[in-house]
Parts: C-alpha cells; sequence; structure tokens
C-alpha cells in the first residue's frame, strides 16, 4: 500500500520521458522528483538525498556514468541506490554502470513488469523479500459481504494479491469476506481474509482507518481479469498517449509510438 511513500528522483533530459514514467511511478506509490540533467540532479541530492535515483546514461553537459560516479564517491549520497536507464545497453556500458555501484538498469522503452521488480528488488532486497503483486491507488466502492451482512464502503489500493479497504471501525484480523468488484463493466466476486486492520486512532496520515484484504482462492479467469485492470489503470492512457517510446508492457510490447 503507498503510505510512507518512497521518494525517486527521475534524472532524464527528456521531458517527455519524465513526464510519462512520473505520472507511472506516482500511480505506482511514489513520490517524484524530476531533474533535466546531471548538473541539477547532483545539486538536489546534497539537499533533498532520495530513496532511490533513477539515472539516464546519454545526457548532455554531464552524462550518467559520471553522476552516477560522483553520487557513489559522495559520503552523504553513495549508499542511495541508482538504476540506470538506457536506450542502448552495451555491456561495457553495462558492466561500467555495475563496477561503479549501480543497483541496475532498464532499458528503454521501459518494460512495466521490469521496472515494478527492479524498484522492489532495491526497496526490500535487504530484508529478504519482494511485494510480489503490483498495486496501485485506486479509490472505489466496494461491496463487503461478511456472515449476509453487505457494507457498502470505498477502496484505497488494489493490487493482484487484495486491497486495502477504508473503515472506521474495520473487522478483526482473520475475518472471512467476499468482494465484490466491478471492472472494466463486469462484477467479479473475490474471497478474502482481513490480515491487517487499522483504528481511526494513532497515526491518520500514514495510514487511513481500514483494514487490509488478502484474495484467496482466485481462480485463472478472475486473476487474469485482476491483472489486466490493474496494468490498465496504471498504464492504458500512457500507452495510447502521443510521443516518443517510453512505456512497454508484455501484453503490448510498444507503447507510445511515435
Amino acid at each position: 500500500m503507498p503510505f510512507n511513500k518512497k521518494v525517486i528522483l527521475l534524472i532524464d533530459d527528456s521531458e517527455t520521458f519524465v513526464m510519462y514514467m512520473a505520472i507511472l511511478l506516482k500511480r505506482m506509490g511514489y513520490n517524484i522528483i524530476p531533474a533535466r540533467d546531471g548538473l541539477e540532479a547532483l545539486k538536489l541530492l546534497n539537499i533533498l538525498p532520495p530513496d532511490l535515483v533513477m539515472l539516464d546514461i546519454q545526457m548532455p553537459m554531464i552524462d550518467g556514468i559520471k553522476v552516477l560516479a560522483e553520487i557513489k564517491k559522495n559520503e552523504k549520497t553513495s549508499t542511495i541506490p541508482v538504476v540506470m536507464l538506457t536506450a542502448n545497453a552495451k555491456d561495457e556500458t553495462v558492466e561500467k554502470c555495475v563496477a561503479l555501484g549501480c543497483s541496475g538498469y532498464l532499458t528503454k522503452p521501459i518494460m512495466f513488469e521490469d521496472l515494478h521488480y527492479i524498484i522492489q528488488d532495491v526497496f526490500f532486497r535487504t530484508v529478504g523479500w519482494r511485494r510480489k503483486h503490483i498495486r496501485v491507488q485506486h479509490v472505489s466502492r466496494v461491496t463487503l459481504i461478511k456472515s449476509e451482512e453487505k457494507f457498502e464502503l470505498f477502496t484505497e489500493t488494489l493490487s493482484e494479491g487484495g486491497m486495502y479497504v477504508r473503515k472506521k471501525n474495520p473487522f478483526p484480523v482473520g475475518t472471512q469476506v467476499k468482494a465484490l468488484l466491478e471492472m472494466n463493466g463486469e462484477v467479479l466476486d473475490f474471497e478474502g481474509t482481513v490480515i491487517y486492520n487499522k483504528g481511526i486512532y494513532g497515526d491518520f496520515f500514514k495510514i487511513p482507518p481500514g483494514m487490509a484484504i488478502e484474495f484467496t482462492g482466485v481462480n485463472k479467469r478472475k486473476s487474469a481479469a485482476l491483472t489486466g485492470y490493474i496494468s490498465g489503470l496504471l498504464t492504458q492512457d500512457l500507452i495510447n498517449a502521443p510521443g516518443e517510446s517510453v512505456l512497454r508492457t508484455k501484453n503490448n510490447r510498444v507503447a507510445m509510438n511515435n
């Protein structure tokens, strides 16, 4: 769930790339600081160190490899993970970035699924696990059924594995529910279990009152529908937008055609 949002510094001289990637990353639950070149990025890094740097290799004034070297030799910024972005992943270039201490690289146009994987790897590798499911901020009505009693509520986030639902007095952990979700004009039902809840008192700004529900026993048809719906929420308007090729997905290999 996108609470305690991570901050990503996105560095690229292409305004189109920055615009669309920032939109996508914000939808995935991250705060974005854009920078148009390496010099601006190095200044920003000293003012407000982010949780992750996404850095284009080919830029004017100072290229991404030199920026990476500066980040890693500066004691204040050396531990910040850096993911390199490139339109031409030559072996020698990748090896140079790895030798300087980058945390990985992505090839443009960016594969949406690879973006999710590498960000999760960077943020969670130290704790030994990775968020498996892609999650999206999703405020929409949902019907929950508990022991034949219906509750009309709103979701806060949605993933392939479950959802977070706002509720002033959430159900206890372990409560079995059925969720009715409308997706692309079709209402699908999902069995689920409450795995976390949060009352109204406490840190209200980090997490609203409600409960996390894990879906259980989801069949292939419903799983595919849910995955397609979430992917569409995140990327559909970006894929159909005009401009340079920025994003691609497994189902749509070329997105944002010129």
